[in-house]
């Protein structure tokens, strides 16, 4: 019987013999397993140095991983989303047919409605109808020119010819208002025939006090006595054609002798009456309701202003009428007076009674009278405050009294300051008015100014009625 450790006699495997090691002998297979393996040398275990968990097994059923689970961190995920935004392909938009969605109805806010309309009523009062048809434009100038008028040192009064006209005047000043309140109270009675037959028919006219004709009041007239009226004014529009504002009033005639440079010339006949050779503003082409006024300065000489002026010297032909000398009043035993009676032809007679007033009341504020305020509005701001409501149309007309009471002023020659100063200022504040009107539709803000500048009273209004009303819109 061979042994298990004799040497194999054939190499080829297959003609090998069958072994015949029964499987379950299990010394003799360890036997031989130690024996082949002898000159083999197994590594050494290694050691547990310490205490720990050591590696952890190797997992293959999962994929690309070599952790018992799967650690995603913060970096991870940033990584894998950013890889993945890239990967994504933007799909290809679906094409949408042509047709175009109605239109969306805007619900405008009440702001704006509220600024439409506040917009639509400014152009509506921004509008201007003239009484009578205008063939051209109206030109209004932001300053009235100051014209000068001649100086004269005595009136032309037979009693008081060597009196210097100062000293008169300061004479008569605290006078006035008396004499405006007895002359107003004189009524004209045309049917009381003159007591002189030789005096000529409607050179004279009839005045008294009703009350004191009527007996119901005589103690007047004693209060009367020496402040009676001496001539009787037949105010008329120059043209004579038109007759508005045609009047009849009694007056003392100092108190436009002192006070008025032409009065001369207007009730003697010594002196030359001027006749206009061209139309009046008034009738001339640029305008007929609002005739255009040439801006000049206060420091202007007299030949330069009345080569612009319709009603000076240089624009006339001088003619020299005959006229008869004016009757000395008289009162006859009724206690009527019998005054003479003068027409006196002026651009504007419906202003007159302005006039009138202003001079019997010399120290009372023009400005009210002018714009038809309460006495008591005498700076610009409260004229403002009362006319800055006012449409251009009312502007307009307010705008066509100061006209007439300048064209006044320039026929009579009344140059006192205060006068003018006071005209001046009324008319920048109407003027300004309408200006700042046309500012706030056109848009313009009140910076502005700064970038212009400001050069006349009007422009001066302008601007602050402007930023009045920016402060009325914001609240």
């Amino acid at each position: 019987m061979a042994t298990y450790l004799d040497p194999r006699v054939s190499s080829n495997k297959e003609n090998s013999p069958p072994s015949s090691i029964a499987l379950n002998d299990i010394d003799a297979i360890s036997l031989s397993l130690r024996t082949s393996l002898s000159g083999v040398t197994p590594p050494p275990k290694k050691k547990i140095v310490a205490l720990g968990l050591g590696r952890a097994p190797k997992f293959t059923y999962r994929r690309h991983s070599n952790k018992p689970y799967n650690r995603s961190t913060s970096i991870t995920r940033a990584k894998k989303a950013a890889v993945k935004s890239k990967s994504v392909r933007p799909k290809a938009a679906i094409k949408k047919s042509k047709t175009r969605p109605p239109p969306l109805k805007l619900v405008q806010g009440p702001d704006v409605e509220s600024a439409k309309l506040a917009r639509l009523e400014r152009l509506r009062r921004a509008v201007w109808h003239p009484p009578a048809p205008v063939p051209g434009q109206v030109k209004v100038p932001l300053k009235l020119p100051y014209p000068r008028f001649p100086s004269f040192e005595y009136i032309d009064n037979e009693y008081l010819k060597e009196i210097p006209v100062q000293y008169i005047f300061d004479r008569m000043f605290p006078l006035l208002p008396s004499f405006a309140t007895i002359t107003l109270a004189y009524r004209p009675y045309a049917s009381i025939p003159h007591p002189d037959p030789k005096v000529l028919p409607r050179t004279t006219l009839a005045f008294a006090i009703p009350e004191v004709v009527d007996g119901s009041k005589p103690h007047w007239a004693a209060k009367a006595r020496g402040r009676e009226p001496d001539l009787a004014l037949a105010v008329i529009c120059k043209p004579v054609e038109e007759s508005r504002g045609n009047m009849i009033v009694a007056v003392n005639s100092l108190v436009f002798a002192t006070q008025c440079a032409y009065w001369p010339r207007l009730l003697t006949t010594s002196l030359p009456i001027p006749t206009p050779k061209r139309p009046t503003p008034s009738t001339s082409a640029a305008s007929t309701s609002l005739p255009a006024i040439v801006e000049t300065e206060e420091n202007v000489s007299d030949a330069s202003f009345s080569s612009s002026s319709s009603w000076s010297d240089s624009d006339s032909e001088v003619e020299f009428v005959d006229l008869p000398r004016l009757p000395k009043p008289i009162k006859d035993d009724k206690g009527f007076i019998h005054l003479p009676l003068v027409p006196l032809p002026i651009p504007s007679p419906s202003t007159f009674p302005i006039i009138h007033r202003h001079l019997h009341h010399p120290s009372r504020a023009l400005l009210p009278d002018l714009l038809g305020l309460p006495e008591h509005y005498i700076t610009r701001s409260q004229v403002l405050d009362a006319i800055s409501g006012l449409s251009v149309q009312q502007l307009m007309d307010k705008l066509t009294i100061l006209q007439g009471v300048w064209q006044n002023l320039c026929r009579l020659g009344i140059g006192l300051p205060g006068t003018w100063k006071q005209l001046g200022e009324a008319w920048a504040c109407v003027v300004g008015v309408i200006v700042g009107q046309s500012l706030l539709i056109a848009g313009q803000e009140v910076t502005e100014v700064q970038r212009t500048g400001r050069k006349t009273a009007a422009e001066d209004v302008a601007w602050e009625w402007v930023r009045r009303e920016k402060v009325k819109e914001q609240q």
